[in-house]
């Protein structure tokens, strides 16, 4: 990409909205799974019990990406982005409960599918707001910004939990910023460069 297309990718407020949804959605997610072991044993769980509820986030993860791949081509995308932020904000609050098992594996289900869905979620958004000969730097930005999200996530909870001595605090602001992300993401507006399906429909 050259340096025009790059200032003019940064200077849009598309970008500055898509990029805070993927950062708020990747830094939650991220914090709440990577941590999602020592918080259900400080719930109560046993380390055997938390690591066996953890194997339902692999497996969400993956029927959230082909899910949301599915669904993409008939549901118009910041709905389906807010959707997903809100499955997130249900399964960090779920998480922090202290339910039984079932409740903690269906926490893990949708923060999975949170997991699963945003990859998809960023490439075709990002073609349906933007020019094809700035697909290539912005996407590339906002893979800057997920990879950024995804390292800061869990030491955000971890320090929480250090300044604290619970989770609470830390569920709380990954909550906040879930909401906002759910928001957010619906001021993107009608499809700048809609398909003929979606001119259609």
């Amino acid at each position: 990409a050259t340096a025009g297309s790059k200032r003019t990718v940064l200077r849009d407020p598309r970008f500055l909205t898509l990029a805070a949804f993927v950062f708020l959605l990747t830094v939650a997610v991220n914090g709440c799974t990577v941590h999602a072991v020592p918080l259900l044993v400080a719930h109560g769980y046993t380390r055997l019990e938390a690591t066996s509820v953890l194997g339902a986030l692999g497996v969400a993860s993956l029927c959230g990406r082909l899910l949301c791949g599915y669904a993409l081509d008939r549901v118009f995308a910041p709905w389906l982005a807010c959707a997903t932020a809100g499955l997130a904000l249900c399964g960090t609050l779920l998480l922090g409960a202290g339910l039984p098992p079932a409740g903690a594996a269906l926490a893990l289900v949708l923060l999975g599918f949170a997991l699963g869905a945003e990859t998809d979620l960023m490439s075709y958004l990002t073609s349906r707001y933007f020019e094809r000969e700035h697909f290539g730097a912005t996407i590339g930005w906002l893979y800057a910004v997920f990879g950024i999200a995804a390292a800061t996530g869990a030491p955000l909870m971890g320090a929480s939990f250090d300044a604290t001595g619970s989770y609470g605090s830390g569920l709380a602001a990954l909550g906040a910023g879930l909401a906002i992300a759910a928001l957010a993401v619906l001021r993107l507006g009608p499809y700048a460069y809609p398909t003929q399906h979606d001119a259609a429909s």
